[in-house]
């Protein structure tokens, strides 16, 4: 949304909203930096690789090269690549992260965050 949209949106709801003495929109601090398209965002947290780096002798038929075995931060509950997980230790989300292993449910588990709505 730019300014032109927001004044548009402030226009149409002056009618709707009580009036007082602070009734306007404020324009977010990051509105103008672009937002990160579908597969940056989803590329993981650490390195952000889609995939982690495989030797360059490794044989295409090798467990490694088949699979990506993942974990998550327990905080923010990113994915990170279980070999980067080894390397980076904590998420960028804070110093106090760690990586977990996904539970055998974790499809269909509700995570903490998405019970507060």
């Amino acid at each position: 949304m730019d300014k032109k949209d927001l004044e548009n949106v402030e226009s149409t709801l002056e009618g709707l909203i009580k009036q007082t003495d602070k009734s306007s929109f404020v324009m977010r601090t990051d509105a103008n930096v672009p937002s990160n398209s579908a597969r940056e965002s989803m590329h993981m947290t650490s390195s952000l690789q889609e995939d982690p780096p495989l030797p360059s002798d490794a044989d295409d038929d090798e467990f490694e090269s088949r699979i990506t075995e993942w974990k998550r931060c327990a905080i923010c509950k990113s994915p990170a690549h279980f070999s980067c997980s080894l390397n980076t230790k904590t998420c960028p989300c804070s110093r106090d992260s760690y990586y977990e292993l996904y539970p055998r449910n974790y499809e269909e588990e509700i995570d903490s965050d998405e019970l507060s709505d």
